[in-house]
């Protein structure tokens, strides 16, 4: 009997044991599939039970410390990246994990320790070598930061509004106290899943953003019913900006969160009402200007990359008089900057102006500042970043101040406190803000920005980055570009070209004046066409790359020439061709980069030419009348639908008419003009006929025509 209850006993401790690991090994496999879905609060609420089971090995270790890392869950994921830290395998990640915990942690001094230990297992020529060396000037700038007297208590501004989807942009109701609309992210929101061109896509597409009302006094979230139902949409639906009457409502429809339209309405609840008038003012929504905040209905203030910024997104001005917005103005060198100004927020007083900035002083991605106009000065004070914990480690957005003086409200994507990317936050000062209860009638602003000689008494300049005149410029001033080398396709994923690339995002991002065209020379013991056809397929790499970073298309120009320019070189292997190339050139009217002037293409096209247009296509374009002989080009044209063919490059008219005249084929070919090897559009070529009076041939050619 006692032999037969001992086998009972075994028997139901395996069972158990059975059962137990069957169980972990489903909790186990749906916590991974909650992390791939982003669910990771419901992912970690899954392995919490099974610590002593994931300790058993160290791959799980790892990928629970990764699922806690995306929590939020610090202090977990750091004692689970300690367990795995000398795994030669997971070394990396965990150093890099520990360091951004320490450092959202406001550790400052700790994280600096992990980012040295991350950036000694790599070159100094790496990428994440520099990553580390650039999160640890911003540990010691935190360090500093830490050292000013805290001046808030930051808090989430509500458990019922943030989730582990995005929340940004709070403005408090102007007629209801205590209640807030904002933006936010929901599986319920209007639109399902909808990819970049708006079609419904459950497998790659992605949630838009709705508006929402919050009101702590009712039972939790009001969404769409206290506002018209049809503002959302199956686009992001972005509120901008709620106007002082607490009626008037602007917002944002777009759907990559940058390109979009603006709308105006009013917070009613006809359902019947489905179209909405354009918001008139100087912004330019069809080219990411949204980012705004209007100050008594009267001045807006907003941020835009357009041309003649000082680099990045600055901050402009405007003003409502006679029914109509003024000519908008930048705000000058002592708010902008080479970096992005973005969010602005003017106080009460009309001069106190709130802002992001991602600049080098900053202690994680967007900080915080502030700003004041001294009419006694008359010039604006110093810059002031704001403290810990108002600013992080991570992003600080959408800041504004509440009519009580006391309270503000900001977006942040911190990993403290936080439920999963962008959260809505409240500080609440330890003192009453002079700026917000020092109310004014209109702003100073006014008066000071719209005087005419406000470039002269603001120091502005064309361009951020010389304050000499294009005149004065030296050679030595300008921007140089190395050649890109390739071999195939894949040229992109080398670290030399992708550091080149990323060089140039980053002039193009500082610099929004600058233009570039990119060469393609290709060696592929092929036909012409064929040669021209892989050129521009390797250009539009490269133009995908630029895109990718914001840059507009507009502003890159991509040809490809073939063979017809190769170096003095002798090639000793065919595999390591070195006439496989891309050349660097600038098309700015100001052009902000140092030449090749050895440059064979560069020689041949600089100046006016004459080329003819032989088609268009955006496959292999077949022409039996393209050969080597006459140069023969490409051009990717702006729609990126079709390139477009050319033949022969000729330095006057009389010699491309001759050509056309000799060779039959050419009779119905158009003969363009090129300048600087840009083709010259019609209306365009008359500004050029002054100095070039060549041009008055190919006039004639166009009237007749």
């Amino acid at each position: 009997m006692g032999s037969y209850s001992f086998i009972l006993t075994v028997v139901i401790l395996l069972s158990g044991m059975i059962l137990s690991a069957q169980s972990f090994s489903k909790d186990f496999r749906k916590a991974m599939e909650f992390g791939k879905a982003e669910k990771y609060t419901a992912a970690v609420n899954l392995l919490a039970p099974w610590e002593h089971k994931i300790f058993q090995s160290e791959k799980k270790i790892f990928e629970s410390a990764l699922l806690f890392f995306h929590a939020n869950q610090l202090e977990k994921a750091e004692k689970y990246f300690l367990k795995i830290i000398e795994h030669k395998k997971y070394l990396q990640t965990s150093l890099l994990k520990l360091a951004i915990i320490k450092q959202h942690q406001y550790k400052f001094r700790d994280a600096i320790l992990y980012y040295k230990m991350y950036a000694k297992l790599f070159k100094t020529n790496d990428a994440e070598y520099k990553i580390a060396l650039e999160q640890i000037q911003k540990c010691i700038r935190g360090i500093d930061l830490a050292k000013n007297k805290s001046i808030a208590l930051v808090e989430p501004l509500s458990e019922l509004i943030n989730s582990e989807e995005d929340e940004y942009n709070a403005h408090p109701s102007i007629s209801h106290p205590n209640t807030f609309y904002y933006s936010a992210i929901r599986p319920e929101n209007k639109g399902g899943k909808r990819n970049v061109n708006g079609q419904l896509d459950n497998r790659n597409g992605k949630f838009r953003s709705d508006i929402y009302v919050f009101n702590p006094d009712s039972s939790g979230l009001i969404q769409k019913n206290w506002i018209n139902q049809y503002i959302n949409s199956n686009y992001e639906d972005v509120l901008s900006h709620i106007g002082t009457d607490g009626r008037t409502i602007v917002f944002l429809q777009t759907w990559d969160g940058e390109i979009g339209k603006l709308y105006v309405d009013t917070l009613s609840s006809n359902p019947y009402r489905f179209e909405f008038a354009a918001f008139s003012s100087p912004l330019k929504p069809e080219f990411g200007d949204h980012d705004f905040f209007i100050f008594q209905d009267t001045l807006l203030i907003f941020s835009s990359d357009r041309i003649g910024g000082y680099g990045g997104k600055d901050l402009y001005i405007s003003f409502y008089r006679n029914e109509k917005w003024s000519e908008s103005i930048n705000l000058g060198s002592e708010i902008n900057s080479p970096f992005d100004e973005i969010h602005p927020y003017l106080a009460n007083d009309g001069r106190t102006l709130y802002y992001s900035h991602n600049g080098t002083n900053s202690i994680g991605g967007y900080d915080l500042f502030f700003i004041q106009w001294s009419p006694e000065a008359n010039q604006w004070s110093p810059k002031n970043q704001l403290p810990i914990p108002i600013n992080s480690p991570g992003d600080e957005l959408y800041f504004r101040l509440l009519q009580d003086g006391i309270t503000a409200t900001f977006s942040s994507n911190r990993k403290r406190n936080n439920k999963g990317k962008m959260d809505l936050y409240q500080a609440i000062f330890k003192e009453e803000l002079p700026e917000q209860y020092e109310a004014v009638n209109g702003s100073i602003l006014s008066q000071i920005y719209s005087k005419n000689n406000v470039q002269n008494k603001l120091g502005s300049k064309k361009l951020y980055q010389s304050k000499k005149s294009d005149t004065e410029k030296s050679p030595s001033s300008k921007l140089k570009f190395s050649q890109i080398k390739y071999q195939n396709e894949n040229y992109l994923e080398e670290a030399n070209n992708l550091e080149i690339i990323q060089s140039i995002a980053k002039s193009l991002q500082e610099n929004s004046a600058l233009q570039l065209k990119f060469v393609v020379h290709t060696y592929e013991n092929s036909n012409t066409e064929t040669n021209l056809f892989y050129g521009i397929a390797l250009g539009k790499k490269i133009l995908k790359k630029l895109e990718s970073e914001k840059i507009d298309p507009a502003r890159i120009k991509i040809f490809a020439v073939g063979d017809s320019f190769p170096m003095d070189t002798l090639v000793q292997n065919p595999n390591n061709n070195p006439n496989k190339r891309i050349e660097i050139f600038s098309f700015s009217e100001n052009n902000d980069i140092s030449e090749n002037n050895s440059s064979k293409y560069n020689s041949k096209f600089t100046g006016l030419k004459f080329s003819f247009l032989l088609g268009e296509s955006s496959l292999l374009y077949k022409n039996g009348f393209i050969n080597n002989k006459h140069f023969n080009f490409a051009i990717l044209n702006k729609e990126q639908l079709k390139s477009s063919y050319y033949y022969g490059i000729y330095s006057e008219f009389a010699e491309a008419d001759l050509e056309r005249k000799q060779n039959k084929d050419l009779k119905n070919a158009q003969l363009v003009a090129l300048f600087n090897g840009i083709p010259l559009e019609k209306n365009q070529i008359i500004h050029h006929v002054a100095e070039f009076p060549d041009l008055l041939f190919l006039l004639n050619e166009y009237v007749k025509d």
